[in-house]
């Protein structure tokens, strides 16, 4: 009898420790459970946090290579954002707590977002300047051709007036005189007679041309080309082309706008010696500008 009371506490006491390891291996089992899906689940969301900010960064520098004229001046807000994506990074890594990951993510993508509205801001206001530079390069260069074009027309009127006022020398004639003991003059071409040349002509009436005493400039040019002068000095040159060239004759002859007859003399002062035999050429000038030409001709 005892036995038997003895066999079925021995059963009792088995099933109550079955009991209690189906119970242990239920826990185990289940925490283990519970423990394995938190570590997926956080894995998963590590991945999806990584992807995040991968995609973040990504764009973050194609924006920086599409405006790399603009970013220089954003370099405050990249050390932000460098500094940010670094914390993050540290994060990730040690696994930390999804939701202050997932804040400071968020954080970065308003700083980011932020960064592309200056950015946008930028570019806005670089084509305004850079429209308003080509409208101020075009306004130079339609004032610059209105000035070239203001000068091309003074030019002009100035070119007008100038040949509008301008005198000239008609009826020109050179002739070859010996002189008598008297004074008076005898035409003659031959080259021992010839004392004084003569050069009669007209000054051409202009209305518009300044009155006023007008310097004549005669140059006579002997058939060797040399122009005779009275002497070999500074006295007997004028201002031609931008050269000191020598003259002949000058004369000042009063002019009030019209028509005047000017007679200029040469006298050679060594007869002793026979003019050049040839054709001679006579050059009138008036303020640097030839005014009329003729010829005469030396004969033995």
């Amino acid at each position: 009898m005892k036995n038997e009371l003895h066999y079925k506490k021995t059963i009792i006491w088995l099933i109550i420790l079955i009991f209690f390891l189906l119970v242990a291996f239920v826990y185990v089992f289940v925490n283990h459970r519970t423990v394995v899906k938190e570590k997926e689940e956080n894995y998963a969301q590590n991945v999806a946090l990584q992807s995040d900010f991968d995609n973040l960064m990504q764009e973050y520098e194609q924006i920086k290579m599409d405006n790399e004229t603009l970013t220089f001046q954003l370099s405050d807000r990249d050390s932000v954002i460098l500094a940010n994506a670094n914390e993050i990074k540290k994060l990730i890594a040690s696994q930390a707590d999804y939701r202050k990951i997932q804040k400071k993510l968020n954080m970065l993508r308003d700083i980011t977002r932020e960064y592309v509205s200056r950015i946008d801001s930028l570019i806005t206001v670089n084509q305004q300047l850079s429209e308003e530079n080509e409208q101020i390069k075009r306004e130079v260069v339609t004032e610059k051709q209105r000035s070239a074009q203001l000068s091309q027309d003074k030019k002009e009127l100035e070119d007008k007036v100038s040949v509008g006022s301008a005198l000239t020398a008609y009826n020109i004639v050179a002739s070859t005189y010996r002189l008598k003991s008297n004074g008076d003059e005898i035409e003659t071409d031959k080259s021992t007679k010839i004392k004084r040349i003569k050069i009669t002509f007209s000054l051409s009436e202009n209305k518009i041309a300044k009155s006023g005493e007008k310097n004549i400039i005669a140059c006579i040019i002997r058939p060797d080309g040399i122009v005779m002068t009275p002497g070999n000095n500074e006295l007997y040159t004028f201002e031609l082309n931008g050269k000191q060239e020598p003259f002949s004759i000058s004369k000042n002859v009063p002019y009030d706008n019209k028509s005047v007859n000017v007679v200029m003399n040469w006298d050679r002062k060594d007869v002793s010696q026979p003019a050049v035999v040839g054709t001679y050429k006579v050059v009138l000038y008036l303020d640097g500008v030839e005014i009329g030409n003729t010829t005469f001709t030396v004969r033995k």
